[in-house]
């Protein structure tokens, strides 16, 4: 599970953003649980400017874990 979900990551800061779904949506398949998933997911969307899709995708990760608000906090300070 976590390699697609990094490579996708990866795949994005590439700007591979097709890739990068493919990958994410391997990752999610395999494990939905994660926080993480849907924190790269997050990334994905700020990226391509889609932000209401983001905002969701980091409400359901800090819905799964709590401490995940300071770091999506961080990330929607970074990107203004």
């Amino acid at each position: 599970m976590k390699s697609y979900m990094y490579r996708g990551s990866a795949r994005r800061m590439l700007g591979q953003y097709s890739m990068a779904v493919k990958d994410l949506n391997i990752s999610f398949q395999l494990d939905s649980s994660s926080y993480m998933i849907y924190r790269y997911y997050g990334k994905l969307y700020i990226d391509e400017q889609d932000y209401p899709t983001a905002l969701r995708y980091f409400d359901k990760a800090i819905h799964i874990d709590g401490r995940e608000k300071s770091r999506v906090d961080d990330i929607l300070a970074y990107k203004g």
